[in-house]
């Protein structure tokens, strides 16, 4: 076999190989974590355990160790649990848009430096020649399709989104008086409304940053979530 042809057909096992876990990435479907129900968390399994082992107690109490009474902390729980969908609809669509923007930078450095070497050292024929095409091809498409999909945008725009409200999150549990006016002396219904306001605003954020991400061919520069 000549050795072109050889590096033609590892290059492009190669290629996809590296793809597979974009591909799985994204025919991943979005779902919750697996429900335990009444299920004490000792009673399932080591992997569910170390995979999941800070979810069991977040799930059914979120903000059991905040300091806000019975009420105030059951209208949290609530609304925490039905963000919990979008939540886990932007790590989704981080996470794959991460994986395809990495995958399209190594791959495209790698034969944007070989390619010089090998005109440099190589005479371009027969299957030299169809080695370099296909590298070409490769890169054109990848590129192609992450101008298209605008994934970088989208991987900065979802990222964001969800560290926003992690921190929204924990700086509730931590200082709730922060939701406060510091010259009112606001109590607990009124950090919970405004903790409310802003998470809002982080979904509406999402939300328009998912619009303006939308594929297509017209670059509009990167959305902001200001």
């Amino acid at each position: 076999m000549n050795h072109w042809l050889a590096a033609t057909i590892v290059y492009m096992a190669l290629a996809l190989i590296t793809f597979l876990p974009v591909a799985t990435a994204k025919l991943r479907k979005v779902r919750f974590k697996p429900d335990i129900g009444d299920k004490e968390e000792s009673e399932m399994g080591w992997w569910w355990r170390f995979r999941y082992r800070n979810y069991a107690t977040r799930k059914k109490e979120p903000f059991k160790t905040s300091t806000f009474e019975d009420n105030d902390r059951e209208r949290l729980t609530h609304h925490f649990k039905r963000m919990e969908g979008a939540l886990v609809y932007w790590k989704y669509r981080a996470e794959w848009n991460r994986l395809f923007h990495y995958y399209t930078l190594c791959w495209t450095l790698l034969i944007s430096l070989l390619i010089p070497v090998l005109l440099t050292f190589v005479t371009v024929e027969g299957f030299a020649q169809m080695f370099l095409i296909i590298i070409s091809l490769h890169s054109a498409i990848m590129l192609g399709f992450h101008r298209m999909l605008k994934v970088e945008n989208n991987y900065k725009a979802f990222k964001y989104g969800k560290s926003e409200f992690c921190d929204l999150y924990r700086r509730m549990l931590d200082f709730p008086e922060s939701f406060g006016d510091e010259d009112e002396c606001d109590g607990p219904e009124e950090w919970i409304e405004n903790y409310f306001i802003e998470a809002e605003k982080i979904r509406k954020s999402l939300r328009l940053a998912e619009i303006d991400n939308f594929p297509g061919f017209e670059d509009k520069g990167e959305v902001g979530l200001s």
